[in-house]
């Protein structure tokens, strides 16, 4: 399952990850959602924060997100979850990021 989302942004060499952060968060959490109820049909998340940096001198970006997953039928209580995002933004100053998967257990 792969979640893409688009968001404007520039087409300069700026630095728009906070934009595609702030995309993540307010997005976010119904793409992340989805994604974990592929694999994980009764849980419910909830996103707690994405961070992503710019690859220099390029419009792509790689972000992680933390989340927190609870599944009673599958015996997990706030387990924390980290999800690995790509962004990338095009000449036309349209940005997208994607996620893939349902991301990976923490802590």
């Amino acid at each position: 399952m792969m979640a893409f989302w688009a968001v404007g942004c520039g087409s300069d060499n700026s630095d728009y990850s906070s934009t595609i952060q702030q995309n993540i968060m307010t997005a976010g959490q119904s793409q992340i959602q989805t994604n974990a109820a592929a694999e994980l049909p009764g849980a419910t998340i909830k996103l707690n924060d994405a961070k992503c940096v710019q690859t220099a001198g390029t419009q792509e970006y790689t972000c992680l997100a933390h989340y927190t997953v609870n599944d009673s039928a599958a015996g997990l209580s706030n387990q924390k979850y980290l999800l690995n995002i790509t962004g990338t933004c095009d000449t036309s100053g349209t940005c997208q990021w994607h996620a893939s998967g349902a991301g990976t257990p923490v802590g």
